[in-house]
């Protein structure tokens, strides 16, 4: 671990790359498992306090298990893979690589979209409910299915439109104009949503792309830029064939080192997120280490303000 007298930033100025890539695939490693460790406290916590624990908080803390489990994937990944017996060669699939960490930013963006961005719990309501409404209507209409998937289908239609009336009574209340076409919305593009205020009164709601959304709440120039150009690496395009072919003339260490730094600025900020939303955050804060606090203040720290001040109960 590094010297006490130099901060982060200092001590990794003097870290070449490879060490560099070292240094968070390490602390990665070590908070991934004790954060695992304190979900499962947390859900202890729950059932021997016989907590009601809302659907928001449920839903709240599985997104959390999935982004670590996005960031265990991604640490593995980039272990290597051999393709020829008896040879010690390892390839990196970063065009893999990428997808998953895509898949990381996105899940990164709905919940600080639901669980964050919404300044009033019927704010959070109305916009967990949209993404509810979505996902089930993404299972409707499938072709050559199972008889029992059937009645699924069936039953998650009842719940959309018992959804969308929970939605439709909770835009009125808030005194929400225009707000039909959000619920009539077919597409299947990821959105938010945000309120639009004038002088505290609620004027609209509006759309957010995912592209846009990160912007808020990512600071760092490569980690936004890298989500952006996935899609040129990730798809059957001619592009990403090309490049797949000319990232091994390169030294490919730039590219980890990247994605490395981006899958930590995603565990950090999911985690502040998490501890942000969730009253019962105490249980995993008080467990992590000072080491810890201070790398994940590190990696935030161009907007957030402190983390141990901000969110440590």
């Amino acid at each position: 671990m590094k010297e006490d007298i130099l901060s982060t930033e200092e001590y990794l100025s003097q870290l070449d790359e490879s060490n560099v890539i070292l240094f968070f695939k390490e602390h990665i490693e070590n908070l991934c498992h004790t954060v695992f460790k304190l979900i499962h406290q947390l859900r202890s916590y729950w059932k021997y306090n016989q907590k009601t624990v809302s659907e928001s908080d449920c839903i709240a803390q599985c997104m959390l298990q999935m982004g670590l489990l996005r960031t265990k994937s991604i640490l593995n990944l980039l272990k290597g893979q051999s393709l020829l017996e008896n040879s010690n060669l390892l390839i990196q699939d970063i065009p893999s690589i990428l997808s998953v960490l895509r898949s990381y930013y996105e899940l990164c963006f709905t919940f600080h979209n639901i669980f964050i961005t919404q300044q009033s719990d019927a704010e959070r309501e109305i916009v967990l409910s949209i993404w509810e409404i979505r996902g089930f209507q993404n299972r409707q209409g499938l072709n050559n299915v199972p008889e029992e998937y059937k009645e699924k289908e069936a039953k998650e239609k009842n719940e959309i439109e018992n959804l969308k009336n929970k939605v439709s009574v909770l835009l009125l209340q808030l005194k929400v104009p225009d707000c039909k076409k959000i619920l009539d919305y077919k597409g299947t593009s990821l959105k938010g949503y945000y309120f639009v205020k004038s002088n505290g009164e609620i004027t609209g709601i509006k759309g957010i792309h995912v592209d846009n959304g990160i912007n808020q709440i990512i600071c760092d120039d490569d980690a936004k830029n890298l989500y952006r150009i996935t899609s040129s690496h990730i798809h059957s395009s001619f592009l990403s064939v090309l490049q797949f072919g000319q990232m091994f003339n390169d030294n490919i260490n730039s590219y980890v080192k990247t994605i490395i730094k981006s899958t930590y600025i995603l565990l950090a900020t999911i985690l502040y997120d998490f501890c942000c939303y969730s009253n019962d955050a105490h249980i995993i804060l008080n467990q992590i280490d000072k080491d810890a606090f201070e790398i994940l203040s590190y990696i935030l720290k161009e907007n957030k303000h402190d983390y141990i001040n901000c969110i440590r109960k």
